[in-house]
């Protein structure tokens, strides 16, 4: 018997719901640690990170290339912001040793917004997962189909185009039609990949932060096109809204409708 695929709407976010974020302090809604890729595309690593505290996480810290540390401080006043050689030719397994500390005790790390170069992405994320122990998996070629992903990396995986196929090692499949063409613009899915780092550090399970992260970015740009229409969209337009929309899906909302 063929796969039923769950479609993602409202109803499925009520039976995935985000930890209640009311009586929580900062250090209870989590740490990200954003990983810059390099200092050509420090703009893609700023949406990451804004992103991330926009979807709730409590603190933020970032590690981008020294050459840029100064710069991405002034950016980003609400990060600890630690500058390190992170050049293609530079990288190796002393690069993060003075600022490993930044990883012990995150609740999420994101690696590499901004990648352009495939090779400085695969080095990226080989120099920073020895710091991070076993819980973390790389795809180093994830082109693959859904069901290849997620049973050669054993977690839940997200393909995201104008839909996005969603799937976990237990069998589970959804499907996210949410979104807009307007979407498709740079840095848009840098924001999505933040939003998801965020709501991983505020303590959402991996399924519940990819399904909530993935809608909301979807519904986040429909709104913006009901609005202003869908020429022209910024990713950075997109950040100001992620509040509105999570705050009327998540737990708030729904301990005061149910």
């Amino acid at each position: 018997m063929p796969r039923a695929d769950i479609v993602v709407d409202d109803d499925v976010l009520l039976r995935y719901p985000l930890p209640d974020p009311a009586s929580t302090n900062k250090d209870e809604r989590g740490t990200v640690v954003v990983v810059g890729s390099s200092r050509e595309t420090i703009g893609a690593t700023l949406l990451a990170a804004t992103a991330a505290l926009r979807a709730g996480a409590g603190k933020l810290r970032m590690v981008v290339d020294d050459q840029v540390a100064d710069a991405t401080a002034v950016a980003m006043p609400e990060a600890r912001v630690v500058g390190v050689p992170l050049a293609v030719n530079l990288l190796d397994a002393s690069t993060f040793d003075g600022s490993a500390e930044l990883f012990f005790d995150a609740d999420a790390v994101l690696v590499g917004p901004g990648t352009v170069d495939g090779e400085h992405g695969r080095a990226l994320a080989a120099t920073v997962a020895p710091h991070l122990g076993p819980r973390t998996a790389f795809a180093a070629q994830p082109s693959a189909m859904l069901d290849e992903l997620v049973n050669r990396l054993a977690v839940c995986v997200a393909l995201r185009d104008a839909t996005t196929w969603i799937g976990t090692p237990d069998g589970q499949r959804f499907v996210d039609r949410a979104g807009h063409p307007a979407l498709a613009t740079s840095g848009s899915g840098d924001v999505l990949a933040g939003m998801l780092a965020g709501l991983a550090a505020r303590g959402a399970a991996t399924l519940v932060a990819v399904l909530w992260a993935v809608h909301t970015h979807g519904l986040v740009g429909e709104g913006l096109v009901r609005k202003f229409g869908g020429i022209g969209l910024l990713a950075r337009d997109l950040l100001d809204c992620i509040p509105h929309v999570l705050n009327r899906l998540g737990p708030t909302a729904q301990s005061a409708t149910g």
